[in-house]
């Protein structure tokens, strides 16, 4: 009776030590997979900021405005922040294949719980590849480029604006998980040079029978009824 019960404690002991490491080991799983998953969030963070960056600074020094006005607004002639992201949603997945009225970074904006679906794509051995769903959100303010940290009234205008960027897997969004959560900031300050490169750097394409002026990333940047070359 004395070592079936010494057996039975020892095999206690050996299945309660087998479940420790198995849960140690999953731990140690779900950790990695979080890891992957950042690393991947956050080279989506980097292609939506890039994306901001291919955008005009503002409304008024869009390619469109500086070849009709050629207008060199100053910080007071800025969009209101009250009014920033009042375009169409800003397709961040397919650029190209975006509404060309999202043609400046504030369009970008979005409510604090407002999130866009965006699908990486992750390439894999043998030309395979693997779709992770994440969900996005774009924050645009300005900010005062000395005093960065600081929260300025909603009227203030400057000419830098500060794209913050949330990057989260559509399992932990919809698990309402803490983890996995990426956050980038990049900051962009207006440029009267910029802006006339930019305007001069693009170009006309058709495209279902329709005039669209295109950056040098052929990121669409506003559509015009035919454009100065007319319809298509």
């Amino acid at each position: 009776m004395r070592e079936t019960i010494l057996a039975l404690l020892a095999l206690s002991i050996v299945t309660t030590m087998s479940l420790g490491i198995m849960s140690a080991s999953l731990q140690n799983s779900i950790k990695q997979i979080d890891r992957e998953i950042e690393v991947y969030g956050s080279a989506v963070a980097s292609h939506v900021l890039d994306y901001a960056g291919s955008r005009s600074f503002d409304s008024r020094t869009t390619p469109e405005n500086w070849i009709s006005s050629g207008l060199d607004p100053d910080s007071t002639e800025f969009s209101l922040a009250s009014t920033f992201g009042q375009s169409p949603d800003c397709n961040l997945f397919e650029p190209f294949n975006d509404t060309v009225i999202c043609d400046d970074i504030d369009d970008l904006h979005m409510g604090a719980d407002d999130w866009q679906l965006y699908d990486y794509i992750v390439e894999i051995v043998d030309n395979d590849t693997l779709m992770v769903p994440f969900v996005v959100n774009t924050q645009v303010s300005y900010i005062n480029i000395a005093f960065p940290d600081s929260v300025l009234p909603i009227t203030a205008l400057t000419n830098t604006k500060q794209v913050t960027v949330r990057v989260k897997s559509l399992q932990h969004k919809l698990d309402n998980m803490h983890s996995g959560l990426v956050t980038i900031s990049r900051v962009f300050t207006y440029s009267q040079p910029a802006a006339v490169a930019q305007a001069n750097a693009s170009v006309e394409v058709c495209v279902g029978g329709n005039t669209i002026r295109v950056n040098r990333l052929l990121v669409p940047i506003y559509e015009s009824n035919g454009g100065t070359a007319g319809p298509c």
